[in-house]
């Protein structure tokens, strides 16, 4: 909205070449606050979306994708100091090591 707002009448001319800076901006510019009535309209977004994250998750607790048995050995490997568990390489899952 920012960026909308920073361009709505035009884009700056600094570029008499044809350059458009709308479409050249690097990511991580940060673009000026806009309009009050636009900066209140992205506050009460934001607050509305995270009140209603938290609503859901009170509701909807996360679920595991474990089974009890398959938790019961991650809890041993983790408070058993005989065996290590990394991560394999490149994706090809976990290894065990004793």
């Amino acid at each position: 909205m920012r960026r909308l707002y920073a361009f709505l009448k035009s884009p700056p001319d600094d570029d008499p070449d044809g350059y458009i800076p709308g479409l050249y901006i690097k990511s991580d510019y940060k673009f000026p606050p806009a309009s009050a009535d636009i900066e209140a309209a992205l506050t009460n977004f934001k607050t509305y979306v995270l009140q209603e994250q938290t609503r859901y998750a009170k509701h909807h607790p996360p679920t595991s994708n474990l089974t009890p048995s398959q938790f019961k050995l991650i809890n041993f490997f983790h408070n058993n100091d005989d065996y290590i568990i990394v991560e394999g390489d490149k994706g090809l899952g976990t290894c065990g090591a004793l």
